[in-house]
């Protein structure tokens, strides 16, 4: 089963709430960055958008095939942008 996410960071790791997100920018990608970033920095509705997708979604994934280090929350963030 996949996990949320990390809770334990290490310590090259950047905190979501340091990353700087340039509102200038004419691309489309930035839109989406901020929300992922709103998402991820209020707990209620993070916790509310896991509890759909571990209730829709069929987390159990097979031993043979499985990358432990893509938890939910990296699955989430590539498919919002692809």
């Amino acid at each position: 089963m996949r996990t949320v996410f990390d809770s334990q960071f290490s310590l090259d790791t950047t905190q979501m709430q340091d990353i700087e997100i340039d509102a200038n920018s004419r691309d489309d990608i930035v839109m989406y960055l901020y929300g992922l970033q709103q998402l991820f920095l209020d707990d209620e509705i993070r916790k509310k958008l896991f509890d759909v997708l571990e209730r829709e979604y069929k987390l159990e994934v097979r031993k043979d095939r499985v990358r432990p280090e893509l938890d939910l929350w990296r699955v989430l963030v590539l498919a919002i942008l692809k």
